[in-house]
């Protein structure tokens, strides 16, 4: 799923020249060819997290898409101010690309969890919340958002690879939920690694 989104925002950044890529000095074995052939418009702030989303501010208000990349808790806790202040009340164009959802980092330690992140997002004025369940809902997530939308985003994502729910392409559309199994009298709801997780579950009911 990341991969597939960097190469997305890969292809984009080769057609726009108005855009530009921030990482907290992560993204090794992911961002390589990025850097290599955007030198000037991609940014290794280090770890200055906060920094990096006052830049990403700077940059969008002057006219260009701009992509976050960090680890969940460091993006979106580490930075709940700055992105409060800088990205949502000035509703910059801002893709801020979280990974490791959940628990995928949890062999590093609570520092890691990547628990509370929708919850905070969600409450935040012109915030968009994208949680895909797998690669197929994340490439047709990241190009509508990319196309079609205009705003801060935080755009969730796991570390590996998550297990198939799409076969296919389908209608996707923001803010709107997706049936993926009828049944009667029980609901699941779920966003997300989880909804592999709850089709298994939804199984033994």
């Amino acid at each position: 799923m990341r991969q597939a989104v960097i190469d997305i925002i890969y292809n984009y950044m080769k057609k726009n020249e108005n855009s530009f890529f921030l990482t907290g000095d992560l993204g090794y074995n992911t961002l390589e060819k990025v850097q290599k052939d955007f030198p000037n418009r991609f940014i290794n702030v280090g770890i200055a997290e906060q920094n990096m989303i006052g830049i990403a501010a700077g940059l969008a208000k002057d006219g260009n898409k701009v992509f976050v990349y960090s680890i969940i808790p460091f993006l979106t806790m580490r930075c709940f101010e700055q992105i409060r202040n800088d990205l949502c009340y000035h509703n910059c164009d801002v893709i801020l690309l979280g990974t490791g959802a959940g628990l995928s980092y949890g062999i590093l330690g609570s520092t890691h969890f990547a628990l509370e992140d929708v919850a905070i997002m969600a409450a935040l004025p012109n915030m968009a919340v994208f949680s895909p369940c797998d690669e197929m809902e994340a490439v047709l997530g990241i190009n509508e958002l990319i196309d079609n939308w205009q705003g801060p985003v935080y755009f969730r994502i796991g570390k590996k690879k998550e297990p198939t729910v799409h076969q296919n392409p389908f209608p996707l559309k923001i803010g709107q939920g997706i049936v993926l199994k009828e049944g009667k009298d029980t609901t699941i709801f779920a966003t997300g690694s989880l909804v592999s997780e709850s089709l298994l579950a939804a199984e033994s009911l």
